[in-house]
């Protein structure tokens, strides 16, 4: 985790140089993000795997909760503060701060004690080997993610695509678009704090039923295309159900795998609900230029609710238990 974060605040670090000397090119910034994305693949996965060594299992729920509470906390404040600087000292200065949090990040990460865990002296390419077959002995594990791979790619299409294009035809444009994308956020803090309180004894049916309210802004960007505040509800339902989700699923992830094999298990979690992005993302964009945009946004939302209401006639999603439901049977 530390050493992703220094490769992030170094390859900011560079992307300052370019803009304040004037050498920022399409072709540089992409290969410095590709590089920036490889080094974020590398976090998240890790991340996941620490929680269970610091904090104890009751408590892991509300760890979690206050983890994305603080993210998104970190999102407002971010855009906001980069914002300022941008318009004052201009994009190199931001992204000059931009490198220094990553940094400060590393710093700290890198001063965490953790309980080591016993190597398992497998290569490389065994790792990988054991790794799916951690991931795809679970089925609930790989049937959520499957689902999500889908869902993914529809609501980064109508977020990415599709809603600034209905933005710009009937809204005000970036302006109302941005106005949209703070709601998101704000949901998001909202769904930290029911996360923080909700209490559940199928937790991965709940966390299911949550990811239908991702359909909720393009269903409301159909049905309201040039309502600013209704179409910015729709995003803020959609930022409580990812919060909400995201809590769930990481918490019940953490208590069912072993501490040995999380981070592989959180590779592949990763690798298969960001797989579809790209596509989704391109096909939104013909979409868009092949039917009426109203009924690309309807192809989204059903494609969401479908994708959801599929996974939860399967019987390991509906019934699987919480380990606190399970401790307070025995």
């Amino acid at each position: 985790m530390a050493w992703s974060d220094s490769v992030a605040g170094l390859s900011a670090l560079a992307t300052a140089y370019l803009f304040v000397s004037g050498s920022a090119e399409t072709w540089n910034l992409a290969a410095i993000q590709l590089l920036n994305g490889a080094a974020a693949s590398f976090f998240i996965p890790a991340s996941q795997s620490v929680m269970p060594m610091i904090v104890p299992a009751e408590k892991r729920q509300a760890a979690n909760s206050l983890m994305s509470l603080s993210m998104q906390l970190g999102v407002i404040i971010g855009a906001t503060g980069a914002g300022l600087i941008v318009a004052n000292l201009g994009a190199g200065w931001a992204m000059s701060v931009n490198a220094l949090t990553f940094l400060l990040s590393a710093l700290l990460i890198s001063r965490m004690l953790l309980p080591a865990i016993a190597s398992t002296g497998e290569s490389m390419f065994q790792s990988i080997r054991t790794g799916w077959r951690e991931f795809y002995s679970r089925r609930w594990v790989f049937i959520v993610v499957l689902q999500f791979m889908v869902i993914m790619a529809a609501v980064y299409a109508t977020l990415n695509v599709l809603g600034p294009l209905a933005a710009d035809l009937h809204l005000d444009g970036a302006t109302s678009w941005g106005f949209i994308l703070s709601a998101n956020s704000l949901g998001y803090v909202l769904g930290g704090f029911i996360a923080l309180r909700i209490r559940t004894k199928y937790p991965l049916r709940t966390a299911v039923f949550m990811t239908l309210l991702f359909a909720a802004p393009s269903i409301f960007l159909a049905i309201a295309t040039g309502n600013t505040w209704i179409i910015a509800l729709g995003a803020v339902i959609n930022g409580v159900g990812a919060t909400v989700f995201n809590v769930l699923w990481d918490t019940t992830v953490q208590e069912r795998v072993p501490p040995q094999y999380l981070s592989r298990v959180a590779s592949y979690d990763a690798l298969g609900s960001l797989a579809a992005v790209p596509i989704g993302t391109a096909a939104a964009g013909f979409l868009s230029e092949a039917i009426s945009l109203d009924v690309a946004l309807w192809i989204c939302s059903a494609v969401i609710i479908v994708s959801g209401v599929i996974t939860l006639c399967f019987r390991e999603v509906r019934t699987l238990t919480s380990e606190e439901e399970n401790l307070s049977k025995t």
